[in-house]
């Protein structure tokens, strides 16, 4: 099923991060590569979402900002997972106006056609 709906589309991705994401936990010890580990995965479905065009773009990182010494200490870290959901194609505009270029070309391929006859 395509995403047709932008809020739908991101709960469909985050659900999808956290039923992954659910092996890590209670399972590893909190190091450099579990952490890396989960970065890597909550990256790979992003870019597996860019990649069928359900979204646009995005950016998946740890946040030294948000993880600091007391949350890593008890097991707890934060992801900075950023996307943006491809808009559903709803509307076109169109201008429609006279070409007459086309009328010259026409001219000009009759009169080249006369001179062949002739």
């Amino acid at each position: 099923w395509q995403q047709y709906h932008k809020v739908r589309g991101r709960d469909f991705i985050e659900l999808t991060c956290l039923r992954t994401l659910r092996q890590f936990l209670g399972k590893f010890n909190l190091t450099t590569q579990t952490i890396q580990s989960v970065v890597n995965t909550v990256h790979d479905i992003l870019a597996k979402a860019e990649a069928n065009g359900d979204i646009l773009g995005f950016k998946c990182r740890f946040d030294p900002q948000l993880n600091n010494a007391q949350d890593l200490r008890s097991g707890h870290i934060y992801i900075d997972a950023q996307f943006e959901e491809a808009p559903v194609f709803r509307r076109l505009t169109m201008t429609s106006r006279p070409y007459a270029p086309a009328l010259q070309a026409t001219i000009d391929e009759l009169l080249a056609r006369q001179n062949l006859v002739s």
